[in-house]
């Protein structure tokens, strides 16, 4: 069953990802979209991969499951609060804001957190 899904599941955490990172380069760095969507490109492509290898079951480092857990929740997190407050109160104009500056951070730094919490359980259980 997770052999079927697997794909689909990859390639959402990877545009996900895209998304995420693109937004957060173009808004604070870059006003350039193409340049910015360039930049994320390998950030989707390490959290594809990483997804794709957390469902196969395979062994990884800790500082992976730390990196793609902060990416994951992150990203994940971001995109509820970025477009869910436009979604909600569509007049608000500060809408993105709670995804950039409250959501997306704190979801990275639990994810980062439950990736560790998660590579340490791991161990223990093997």
């Amino acid at each position: 069953m997770i052999k079927f899904f697997r794909p689909m599941l990859s390639l959402l955490a990877g545009f996900v990802v895209l998304f995420f990172v693109a937004t957060m380069i173009s808004i604070f760095v870059l006003r350039n979209d193409l340049a910015s969507i360039l930049i994320a490109l390998p950030f989707a492509y390490f959290t594809g991969r990483a997804t794709w290898r957390l469902l196969s079951g395979n062994e990884m480092s800790t500082w992976f499951y730390c990196l793609s857990g902060a990416l994951l929740v992150g990203a994940v997190s971001f995109t509820i609060g970025f477009v869910g407050p436009m979604l909600a109160a569509a007049g608000g104009n500060q809408g993105p804001m709670v995804g950039l500056f409250i959501t997306g951070p704190i979801g990275t730094i639990v994810g980062a957190i439950a990736g560790f919490s998660y590579a340490r359980w791991r161990r223990n259980k093997v």
